[in-house]
């Protein structure tokens, strides 16, 4: 079961209190009917509509054809999509404080001086060769003041542009404690176990832009002290470090000394505190050990204190300790240990940083937006309050490895005003999409390519599209007029469509209004809806939904015949909000939720209602099914309601799961069977399971063909139906199953449906691909290729061109989870194909990729392997307009720099020939690559250079042309 709930509010949990189907014509709905569950027995002819979508799937048009091939396989179901939100927030929840703290280099995105940074929620830790200084908040209230009138969606907003207090403003005020080492050495810590976390900083003008900046799990002072290493790691509560203290070194001559405290103690249980204006910073008592033949021997240590406590108003005195060492062999190395210096929310949890979009991929991947206040700018150059501390709110991007233990990458988009991100989506191939707001005045957004490169005046909503890998914009450009404009919400079709929602207070003179469900403004403040090309480049269509008050647009999805739901919150009444049908045609009162639905063409509303009672209630998320019911979820403070819906699922059947809390008895509640069929007090959780209804389709009417389709696009409840109802799930010899077909969107419930009813999970097409092989193509395949080898699918079968399964999966999408169940199940990594070719070439030629580069390489993949034209994964990456960070893996995997193919060239001449970045041919460089080699046509790299106008006068050319003679 996917179990789902809040997804477009973010992490604020408790919103979610309303839950609606509804089918593709939407008759009124009353609140009663709703509680009660009586829609599916009369308001919801759910039985029609999956006629209607039968209808569509057997008798295709050739337009939804013709699109399908322009944008790949249509999107699953975006219910599918939302339905992973819950988990991955729980997976988030429990992984947290499992996060490996992250230590990232200094590229140049602060102080020359520091080394490396550890970021956390309005927090900065900042490692230089003197010492460490912390950038900390000081505690205070962290609310900000409700602005009257607005909903919750836009009121942060309205907030800050009224001269009100911005999100967290009260928060700025910051503290600077810094720590010294006390007769040390001037050493400038290293990275160690390099993460996988990339961070990118899209700030300002392009060329101030940062990306792909490395992080390390632990950093190294070397020789800190004679003989005495200091060695820092954690997690991401917690800042960890430990002394190694080699045979003959003395422990006595670590000292280190905290500025800006205001005293240190020593408590009762040998722990170290360090008394702040920020709060207190507790260091366990240290523990110590060597380790000797018989195993590990602890040694008695202990804080030793110098001064400890500031006279007057000295905030720069130094408050000094160390360490008093009792019975250790000093012939042996001896560890120091103080365990843990625990931050008491100094890292992570603070309310100045804010999580508002949330998107999970078929991998289980989680992205993640908001804003966080930014100070990588703003080195501390003294102890105790800081007065210059500047930093902004930037929106962030983030995506979470699918354990919910680690980041893959962090992104920050913003200038020098505040900026921060509504919305999320990702498509199949891991490009993340945001849309969101960016503040009046704003002259250093990081605009690219985007459907609007000029900022448009009091705040533009802006829409961005970050790489898979993280590093770097694909577009980004604003949404707006000459009035106040924030995006709430996004989604992306199979074709990279992006469309936005939100809301708007400038009239068709300065929004780019060009077709759209409305074209005129009507009144203080409009959502909107609008579609973005899939370049970027340009709105397809852009409307107002809206009446005479305030509305605003929160949640969107988008269904498989790119028709657009919206949602969000209204206070104009039917007199002007454009209600057409749907659950409720009259407004309630203060504030209800809406719902609608746009055409494909941008140009008209199929229908538009209210959701709501006699207070205030709103529409934060929607998701639709692959029938074209939508899910609206949102907030209700309507006293009508006391039951209310917390979490909302729909598993692989269409049976739809619903958690919540009731004030209702037994008596009015509609209880049936379950844990509890008793009320046990004022309010109750309660749990139910609403059935699917799937009528079995018409056998005689369904070709072989209808049913492959059906394989592919339709549900496991439709496919399980047409099963029972006669589909053969065999195919003619030499052509592709409805196993195969099923690959081509996997979903595991359809996958398992197959399975059990006889297909063969080995059956060949005429080209001798499999099933796997398709499966293992697509992003979202993890748990559908799973079921395939459990069946008993040969994960080292090879098509006509010699490709394995672990081929299909590197050439195509690339999924980790992916490839780490085809190694499992004994994927050979060195497999090579009918050219010579094994998976690892695939994956060094992509950016997107770098990961599962990593992850072949850990798994035994040669890194020297040559394909029929004697090239090497270097030659394959060096000629490729890939991430130069797959140079660096590929050498510390052993690959050669010198490496020839059949033509004589090595990895540097395809460098100087073709790669438009000069990283590459700087790496080769410092690796000892020959840059006076000769190739068979008896050209050196220079001579390659010499036509390549991507490299020509860069340093990376200079070094080639004076190391080339």
């Amino acid at each position: 079961m996917k179990k789902q709930s809040n997804g477009a509010s973010g992490f604020r949990r408790g919103w979610v209190v309303l839950l609606l189907s509804l089918a593709f014509m939407l008759p009124a709905l009353s609140s009663e009917a709703f509680l009660r569950g009586e829609m599916l027995k009369t308001s919801f002819d759910r039985e029609n509509a999956i006629s209607q979508f039968a209808s569509r799937v057997y008798k295709r048009t050739a337009d939804l054809q013709g699109e399908q091939t322009r944008g790949g396989p249509l999107p699953a179901s975006s219910v599918e999509d939302t339905a992973k939100v819950e988990k991955a927030k729980a997976r988030l929840d429990a992984g947290y404080g499992r996060f490996p703290l992250l230590f990232e280099e200094n590229g140049g995105q602060t102080d020359p001086e520091v080394a490396f940074t550890v970021k956390g929620s309005d927090k900065t830790l900042y490692f230089t060769p003197e010492g460490l200084a912390f950038s900390l908040a000081m505690p205070t209230d962290t609310g900000y003041e409700k602005a009257g009138g607005e909903d919750p969606a836009s009121r942060r907003i309205s907030s800050s542009l009224k001269g009100r207090e911005r999100p967290g403003e009260e928060s700025r005020e910051r503290w600077t404690l810094k720590l010294d080492f006390l007769g040390a050495g001037r050493v400038r810590p290293e990275g160690e176990k390099p993460a996988e976390t990339v961070i990118s900083y899209f700030k300002g003008p392009e060329s101030e832009h940062r990306s792909g900046v490395p992080t390390y799990n632990s950093i190294v002072y070397s020789d800190l002290w004679p003989g005495i290493d200091l060695v820092y790691d954690g997690d991401a509560s917690h800042l960890k470090y430990r002394f190694v203290v080699r045979p003959g070194a003395d422990p006595e001559r670590i000292r280190l000394a905290y500025r800006g405290a205001e005293r240190l103690n020593v408590n009762g249980d040998g722990g170290l505190e360090i008394v702040t204006a920020a709060g207190v910073l507790r260091d366990d008592a240290p523990v110590s050990w060597q380790e000797t033949e018989e195993g590990r021997v602890p040694v008695n240590v202990s804080y030793s204190l110098g001064r400890s406590e500031i006279e007057s108003c000295a905030l720069d005195a130094p408050l000094d300790y160390g360490f008093s060492v009792d019975g250790y062999d000093p012939a042996r190395e001896l560890i120091i240990d103080p365990v843990v210096l625990v931050y008491c929310g100094f890292i992570g949890g603070s309310e100045s940083d804010f999580g508002y979009g949330i998107a999970v991929d078929g991998a289980r991947y989680v992205y993640v937006t908001g804003g966080t206040f930014s100070d990588e700018r703003s080195f501390p150059a003294v102890v105790g309050p800081d007065l210059t501390h500047n930093g902004g709110l930037d929106a962030f991007v983030a995506k979470v490895n699918a354990a919910g233990t680690g980041l893959v990458y962090c992104g920050y988009i913003g200038g020098e005003n505040w900026d921060f991100g509504e919305g999320i989506a990702v498509d199949g191939s891991g490009n993340a999409y945001v849309t969101g707001y960016t503040e009046y005045g704003e002259t250093t957004f990081p605009v690219t390519v985007g459907p609007d490169m000029t900022h448009n005046g009091g705040g533009d909503a802006f829409v961005a599209k970050v790489n898979a890998a993280g590093t770097g914009l694909v577009y980004c450009g604003y949404i707006g007029g000459s009035g106040r404009d924030a995006g709430g919400g996004i989604a992306v079709d199979g074709g990279g469509n992006a469309y936005v929602t939100g809301w708007t207070e400038s009239d068709k003179r300065t929004f780019p209004v060009k077709l759209g469900p409305a074209l005129t403004h009507n009144g203080k403040r409009d959502a909107f809806v609008a579609k973005v090309n899939a370049a970027g480049t340009g709105l397809v269509y852009c409307g107002y939904i809206g009446g005479t008050d305030p509305d605003s647009g929160k949640g969107i999805a988008v269904d498989a015949w790119s028709n657009v739901y919206v949602t969000g919150w209204t206070h104009s009444d039917e007199r002007t909000f454009p209600v057409t049908i749907g659950p409720d045609l009259t407004f309630n009162g203060r504030w209800d939720a809406f719902v609608a639905k746009v055409d494909a063409a941008g140009s008209e509303l199929l229908y538009c209602g209210y959701i709501g009672g006699e207070r205030d209630d709103g529409g934060e998320g929607v998701a639709v099914d692959g029938l074209g019911n939508a899910y609206v979820t949102g907030l209700a403070n309507s006293n009508l309601w006391d039951d209310e819906g917390d979490s909302i699922a729909e598993d692989e059947s269409d049976n739809a799961y619903v958690t919540g809390r009731t004030g209702s008895d037994e008596t009015s509640f509609p209880v049936t069977v379950g844990p509890d069929l008793t009320c046990n007090g004022e309010g109750d959780a309660f749990v139910a399971k609403i059935g699917a209804v799937v009528p079995p389709p018409d056998a005689a009417r369904m070709s072989d063909e209808d049913f492959r389709k059906l394989c592919a696009e339709g549900t496991a409840a439709e496919v399980r139906a047409a099963i029972e109802a006669g589909a053969t799930v065999k195919g003619k010899k030499g052509e592709p199953t409805p196993l195969h077909w099923a690959g081509l969107n996997p979903k595991p419930g359809v996958i398992s449906a197959l399975l059990k009813a006889g297909a063969d999970v080995n059956a060949r097409s005429k080209d001798g691909t499999t099933p796997l092989h398709i499966a293992a193509a697509n992003n979202s395949a993890a748990e559908a290729v799973s079921l395939l080898l459990k069946a008993g699918a040969n994960a080292n079968t090879r098509n006509r061109d010699g490709r394995t399964p672990l081929h299909s999966c590197a050439y195509g999408e690339a999924a980790a989870p992916v490839v780490e169940a085809l190694l499992k199940a004994g994927a050979d990594a060195n497999a090579r194909d009918a050219e010579g070719v094994t998976p690892l070439f695939f994956t060094v030629a992509d950016a997107s990729k770098r990961n599962v580069t990593a992850l072949l390489l850990r798994s035994g993949a040669d890194a020297n392997a040559k394909d029929r034209d004697g090239g090497t994964p270097l030659h394959r990456a060096a000629a490729s307009n890939t991430d130069p960070d797959v140079v660096p893996l590929l050498l510390k995997s052993g690959a050669k720099a010198n490496a020839r193919d059949k033509d004589g060239r090595t990895p540097l001449h395809l460098a100087a020939r073709s790669n438009p970045n000069p990283v590459v041919t700087e790496l080769l460089l410092k690796a000892g690559a020959d840059a006076k080699a000769k190739d068979a046509s008896g050209m050196r790299p220079i001579d390659y250079a010499e036509k390549n106008r991507s490299l020509r006068d860069t340093e990376a050319y200079w070094k080639l042309n004076d190391a080339g003679y």
